[in-house]
């Protein structure tokens, strides 16, 4: 359910764009993708310290402050009255999405370690993902009785929900001897341990380099279908419908991985990712830079299944070594991973204009970055056993 909440607050908004738009007389389809990067810079940010009071204070408390900060920019967000200020609740609402998301993460490691650990984020990403088949939907059902404030209605009353059943039924999972102090010597030394250790940066920067890659899809997904195809009505089916093989490769992933390891795993779906993106540079050089919707349907699902096998294994194999400091490093690792893939699918995303080209090309160039880093990172692993 936190998994999920974080999902449905990027991807609900989607369907309301074109009202945002006229409410707000957004004239650039670019300027709509701040509705979905400011929400993850505030995500980024807020990942960065989260995961330091959750090491203090424990996962319980640090993650019920982070639902009660995103259910007030949920109720600032309702009542915004420029873009500007819609933007600004987005950001802090993103910084309340932050706990729902570093946490579970550090809840895992806490209690599982190595391919056991792999198979739960893969399951814990599965429903991160998979709520996408259903977050356009349900924000278009919610457009069809009311506003896209209502969304936002939405948003707040399902953490309200999640926070009170939080309180009643989560258990307290830090062990108290894992129980960091909060003194800037300790969390330099913490970060200093997690920032330098090989293994931990090196999946860190290969999974920021895929997300990047994901982003780029995810916040121009709905002008591309709507501008560039033209099938807007249709744009939560085919949201949905690519989602479910990003969803279908984790639960995938969770059954593989204790047969054929993350490392194994990440490797084989990163040569993939390549593999496909060439084919998408191809398409894209034929068809002069906007190929057929049903191609450009086809190459988002094959390459968004491989990053549902990508990025759950990345995650864990940066996570691996750091037991002990599962907050801090659950927070390094979401802050880093979000902030660089915030700005590689922003960078890109900015290049569209009427062409899939740049697009396809970034996929490219993240996929062929991301699999160096992992080989060098597999290259250390190998040395040091």
């Amino acid at each position: 359910m936190l998994m999920a909440l974080t999902a449905l607050s990027i991807d609900a908004m989607l369907p309301a764009n074109p009202d945002i738009t006229s409410d707000f007389g957004v004239s650039k389809p670019e300027d709509l993708q701040l509705v979905v990067n400011m929400f993850f810079l505030g995500f980024a940010l807020s990942q960065l310290f989260f995961g330091f009071l959750a090491d203090r204070f424990g996962r319980k408390p640090i993650l019920l402050v982070g639902l009660a900060i995103f259910i007030i920019a949920s109720f600032v967000a309702v009542t915004s009255s420029s873009y500007h200020a819609l933007i600004i609740a987005r950001f802090f609402q993103g910084i309340g999405g932050g706990a729902p998301r570093v946490i579970p993460s550090s809840i895992i490691r806490d209690l599982t370690e190595g391919r056991q650990m792999a198979k739960l984020m893969s399951l814990t990403m599965m429903v991160f993902i998979i709520i996408p088949v259903l977050a356009p939907s349900i924000g278009q059902g919610i457009l069809f009785f009311g506003p896209w404030q209502w969304i936002f209605i939405m948003l707040a009353a399902m953490a309200l929900f999640l926070s009170l059943w939080l309180i009643i039924r989560l258990p307290e999972t830090l062990s108290p001897e894992n129980c960091q102090p909060l003194t800037i010597t300790t969390i330099s030394s913490n970060i200093k341990t997690v920032i330098t250790h090989p293994i931990t940066m090196g999946y860190t920067l290969a999974l920021s380099c895929i997300f990047g890659a994901f982003n780029i899809y995810l916040s121009a997904s709905q002008p591309i279908f709507d501008q560039y195809y033209g099938l807007a009505d249709e744009f939560a089916l085919i949201f949905g419908f690519i989602a479910i093989f990003m969803g279908f490769a984790s639960y995938m992933n969770s059954r593989l991985v204790v047969k054929l390891g993350m490392r194994y795993l990440s490797q084989m779906g990163l040569l993939s990712f390549i593999g496909l993106s060439v084919i998408f540079v191809v398409s894209c050089w034929l068809y002069n830079g906007l190929p057929p919707a049903w191609i450009f349907i086809g190459l988002m699902a094959g390459l968004l299944f491989l990053i549902g096998i990508i990025f759950p294994n990345q995650h864990s194999l940066a996570m691996e070594p750091m037991g002990k400091l599962a907050g801090t490093a659950a927070s390094i690792i979401g802050f880093i991973s979000t902030v660089i893939g915030v700005l590689l699918g922003t960078l890109a995303g900015q290049w569209l204009n009427g062409s899939l080209l740049p697009m396809a090309i970034a996929f490219l160039v993240y996929g062929s970055i991301s699999i160096l880093i992992s080989t060098r990172t597999n290259t250390i692993i190998d040395s040091t056993n």
